[in-house]
């Protein structure tokens, strides 16, 4: 307000532009971004303002521009700015240009721009911005030698803010990563060293600190580094995220060191302390690879094989002998080449005729395993033929013998690894292959091997019919009542709940992913038993199970990747069950710890804080999300968002403006099309009815198939009518009514409608036929209950009031629960105001009231009340009412004059210094006419208290101070002046103000009239004196 008394002052010129510019960035921060777009536009457009003032208007609508995701129109205006702009300004351009290009990804051109900004700019800010969003621009092409350049330029800056603390922090992240890309590892780790140092309590700490320990495993080969760092990152973050990735990491390290028993015991405590871990299987796979190929007590094997060469030396018991040394070299030492070796040397020579079965035996089983950690693909196939070989020959001479279904099972193994192309044949024959395996060899020792391959060939397999699942799921039931204690158990009846899910049986899946819970709390799918069963909870609507298994992961398994979407999933349980505090909450906690998240978390937490009405949270929230990410995942439902948040502040323009950015950058989409038909509502409403019929006629050739076209339809002949483009709309009807069938209350709105334009534009024969044609031809729909409303209405302009009067006051009576009945309250209020009948009127205003009507009906019947109550000098009642306005209707647009009524109400009431209180405080909001009336009315209490001369001094404030108004404020003000000044005694002053009116104004005017009569008032009062 103050602002604005300034630009009362002058149109034009520099302070004016600079005020302009002030407001401007007032409304912004008001969310008026129309009203703001509309004063940076005028500042540009003016000649005789400074080029620096004009760049910084451009400047903002640039960043309006962004706000609402409209990157190239921003950009224009960036150019535009830039072209004019000095020092600051032009930097500050350049960078929001640079920006604008990096979102659209042309990085090579903002680029340039941030390079120019750079080697310029003299300010801290935007040096560091500047040089962190080149690193990220190099980044995106792919020159990471520059941009590691950029990024220690950010770095190494001596300015440090809250502005640019992210900037500076993100820089070392950038780097760690930039220098591991340049394979430069030493160089990664003392960045990742530094950060510690300077964030040592920053939320990427744990995260730094295990990546110092990858460099040192991974790139400089340095396991006994590595494997410090692994232990000091469990006990600094013995919770923490990454305490997985450093216990996987300790146990790599001492299989590294060849620490082989430390490694074991590291991998199985690995696999019981972190079943949720991403590399859970890959521990296990680890684990059996050490187990099957690497010696883990050295010295007990040396020891034994001492004997055994002291026992072949001497030649006793030479055949047992060397069978123990072929068992020593495969079962201890692990060293399958050599016993590969000594079987086929024993098996030529005949050097162990009573162990010839058990030694083929391990002379398959070592080819097999040799084959199954080759990686060389030339002796990978020959390991094959060679596996395949010695499986065949044993099950040829052995095939009764108990390892014959071992080998058995290694055979199948390989060779349905050939066909498991994933193709039709590949798949039934993998399962043919194991299914004869299953029937020849019943009292296979691990069956259960069998079993699960079986059922899981046939649960994942496409190729299969739909009921093969029920086989599948029996194979797992036999698996889990056969072999309890077979570590593929767990999986089996995992495997079970997963084919119930499938088969749409989700009492029985729930049951058996809660038995799964409980008996394997350490199981490899634990976490996602817990999410199925909360998945299942949630679409029954049991949010109470669904959060206690969400909960479960998130405290339990802290380490898994699973806990940031069950924090999400909860966040969104939360929001349904209109937990808002506990959804934010958890949306808070992710934005702190989880930048990743940062879109998402943007998204929702403007969604609820729109949800719970906190209109300029969820504001600021989406316009941030639209900002950052012009392009995201959520930017055309934020953009609805927008739209619908202005139209809650009935900030129209907004809402359109809103609404058609979305259509013009996202013109296909479901979004897009939701958009047409709410803006055209919106125009509708607005009583804007071209052009709503443009885009309800849009959406209707676009139309999708989630929406009605009738109600479109409708709505596109309603704006006809309300056009007066009757014959038109007439013909679309007829087409309406050939395609759609139920259509009285489409066709009754329709009759409605023409009736209104008939009465609107006078032509009431018309109007009464077709409120009448409803009466008869549509009885059961609601528009009879408004027709009878207008027709009462019409009666009464046509003075026809009995009839009127009948008409209205029976709708109440045959209607109590009527649409309509504020209308019909309102109307007949309207009528007896003006027939001076004030109870009934006061009693119609207020029914309007308590029907909770719509804002426009409520303020209406609101202002008829406080001037009912005013005229009637009922002034207490009058105030009552003007609160309750303004409180509802803050920013109507008569709410400073409702204010000032306030104040006047205050003085009728004898309360004149609640009045002159009251009225001192609107002051700052005032513009020059209503500043002249709140100085009058100041004045008016201070004659009333009978303080003349504090009045006399208020007075005069309105002819000396005010700016001319267009109500005669001033003169009036000057003519009270004259009359306190007659009650002070003080004649001369008195008359010399009635004097100076008749002289301005002149005696025959209304002012001069008055004026001389108080002349001749005085005189007399002299003549008496005398």
């Amino acid at each position: 307000h103050q602002l604005d008394r300034l630009l009362e002052t002058t149109k034009t010129g520099e302070t004016t532009a600079t005020a302009q510019l002030l407001k401007g960035q007032i409304w912004e921060t008001l969310s008026k971004l129309t009203e703001a777009t509309k004063i940076y536009n005028s500042i540009v457009n003016q000649k005789k303002v400074s080029e620096d003032v004009r760049a910084k208007a451009y400047l903002r609508l640039g960043i309006l521009s962004c706000k609402m995701g409209q990157l190239n129109k921003a950009k224009e205006y960036f150019t535009n700015g830039l072209s004019i702009a000095r020092s600051t300004s032009r930097q500050k351009l350049l960078f929001q240009l640079a920006k604008a290009d990096f979102d659209l990804g042309n990085y090579e051109t903002a680029l340039k721009f941030l390079q120019e900004l750079v080697a310029s700019s003299r300010d801290s800010v935007l040096q560091i911005k500047g040089n962190f969003l080149a690193g990220r621009a190099c980044e995106q092409l792919q020159d990471f030698s520059a941009a590691v350049n950029y990024f220690e330029q950010v770095v190494k800056s001596a300015f440090d803010s809250s502005e640019v603390f992210s900037y500076i922090r993100d820089a070392y992240l950038h780097l760690v990563d930039d220098y591991l890309k340049l394979r430069k590892p030493a160089l990664a780790q003392n960045w990742a060293q530094q950060f510690l140092l300077r964030f040592h309590h920053d939320v990427f700490s744990e995260k730094i600190q295990w990546l110092i320990g990858q460099i040192d495993e991974v790139f400089l080969d340095a396991p006994k580094k590595a494997l410090q760092h692994y232990q000091q990152l469990l006990r600094s973050f013995p919770k923490g995220r990454f305490t997985d990735e450093a216990a996987l990491g300790i146990a790599r390290c001492q299989e590294k060191l060849q620490n082989w028993r430390l490694a074991e015991e590291s991998y199985r405590q690995f696999i019981q302390q972190f079943p949720g871990s991403r590399h859970y299987l890959e521990a296990k796979q680890r684990l059996q690879r050490l187990t099957e190929y690497r010696p883990i007590d050295l010295e007990q094997t040396v020891h034994r094989l001492s004997a055994l060469i002291g026992t072949l030396l001497v030649g006793q018991n030479r055949e047992d002998a060397f069978y123990i040394l072929i068992k020593l070299n495969f079962e201890d030492l692990k060293d399958y080449s050599n016993t590969i070796h000594l079987a086929k040397l024993a098996l030529a020579k005949n050097l162990v005729p009573s162990y010839r079965r058990q030694v083929c035996y391990l002379l398959a089983t070592s080819y097999f395993r040799l084959y199954k950690d080759e990686t060389d693909t030339t002796n990978k196939a020959a390991l094959r033929d060679s596996t395949i070989k010695y499986c065949r020959s044993f099950l040829e001479h052995y095939s009764d013998a108990n390892q014959a279904s071992l080998v058995a099972l290694k055979l199948t193994e390989i060779l349905t690894e050939s066909t498991s192309d994933s193709t039709d044949a590949g798949d039934t024959n993998t399962y043919l292959a194991y299914r004869k395996l299953y029937v020849t060899y019943p009292n296979n020792p691990r069956q259960d091997v069998v079993l699960f391959r079986l059922g899981e060939i046939l649960a994942t397999s496409d190729s299969f019919p739909s009921d093969s699942l029920g086989n599948a799921r029996q194979y797992f039931q036999n698996l889990q009542k056969n072999f309890p204690h077979s570590p593929y158990t767990p999986i089996a009846l995992f495997r079970q709940a997963e084919i119930d899910l499938k088969l749409g049986q989700m009492s029985q899946a729930i049951k058996k992913l809660e038995q799964y819970v409980q008996r394997y709390p350490d199981g490899e799918n634990v976490i996602l038993a817990h999410y199925q069963i909360s998945k299942i909870a949630h679409s029954q609507k049991d949010y109470s199970t669904a959060l206690q298994h969400l909960d479960a992961i998130i405290s339990q398994f802290y380490y898994s990747d699973y806990v940031d979407s069950a924090r999400l999933y909860a966040g969104e349980i939360y929001f349904l069950t209109g937990d808002y505090v506990n959804a934010l909450k958890t949306l808070d906690w992710l934005q702190r710890t989880k930048p990743q998240l940062k879109e998402q978390v943007l998204y929702k937490q403007g969604i609820i804080l729109f949800k719970q009405k906190k209109l300029d949270e969820a504001e600021a929230y989406l316009r941030q999300y639209v900002s950052e990410f012009p392009n995201g995942e959520f930017i055309r439902k934020v953009l609805g968002y927008l739209a619908e948040i202005a139209k809650l502040r009935q900030d129209w323009q907004q809402a359109v403006e809103t609404y058609q950015i979305l259509l013009s950058r996202f013109p296909n989409s479901l979004e897009s099309f939701a958009a047409e038909v709410k803006l055209a509502d919106l125009l509708f409403d607005l009583g804007k009815f071209k052009e709503a019929l443009g885009h309800y006629q849009k959406a209707l050739t676009n139309l999708s198939q989630e929406y009605d076209p009738m109600e479109i339809e409708a709505r596109s002949i309603l704006c006809l009518l309300k056009l007066g483009q009757i014959t038109k709309a007439d013909m679309n009807i007829r087409q309406f009514k050939k395609r759609y069938k139920k259509l009285n209350r489409y066709l009754a709105e329709f009759e409605y409608e023409k009736g209104n334009y008939y009465l609107n534009n006078k032509n009431f024969e018309l109007a009464i036929k077709s409120f009448k044609r409803i009466l008869s031809k549509y009885k059961k729909t609601k528009y009879v209950e408004y027709a009878k409303y207008s027709l009462g209405k019409v009666y009464l302009i046509l003075n026809r009031t009995e009839e009127g009067l009948k008409i209205l006051t029976r709708i109440p009576r045959h209607y109590p629960d009527s649409e309509v009945l504020p209308l019909v309250y309102l109307t007949l209020g309207d009528f007896y105001y003006k027939t001076k009948k004030f109870e009934n009127a006061i009693s119609a205003f207020k029914r309007v009231l308590k029907l909770h009507p719509d804002a426009n009906v409520e303020q209406t019947a609101t202002q008829y009340l406080i001037k009912v109550y005013s005229d009637l000098g009922i002034y207490d009642s009058a105030l009552m009412m003007v609160r309750q306005y303004l409180q509802k209707f803050p920013n109507a647009a008569d709410a400073l004059e409702k204010k000032i009524q306030m104040g006047i109400f205050y003085i009728n009431l004898n309360e004149y210094n609640r009045a002159i209180e009251h009225l001192r405080s609107l002051l700052d909001e005032a513009d020059r006419e209503t500043e002249a009336e709140i100085q009058y009315w100041i004045g008016k209490s201070y004659f009333k208290m009978g303080q003349f001369e504090k009045a006399i001094a208020e007075y005069l404030k309105v002819s000396y101070l005010a700016k001319p108004t267009k109500l005669p404020w001033d003169v009036t003000a000057e003519y009270e002046s004259g009359l306190a000044y007659m009650k002070l005694g003080e004649l001369d002053k008195a008359q010399a103000i009635f004097d100076k009116i008749v002289k301005r104004y002149g005696a025959g005017s209304d002012y001069g009239r008055v004026a001389l009569r108080k002349i001749e008032e005085i005189k007399q009062l002299r003549k008496e004196e005398r």
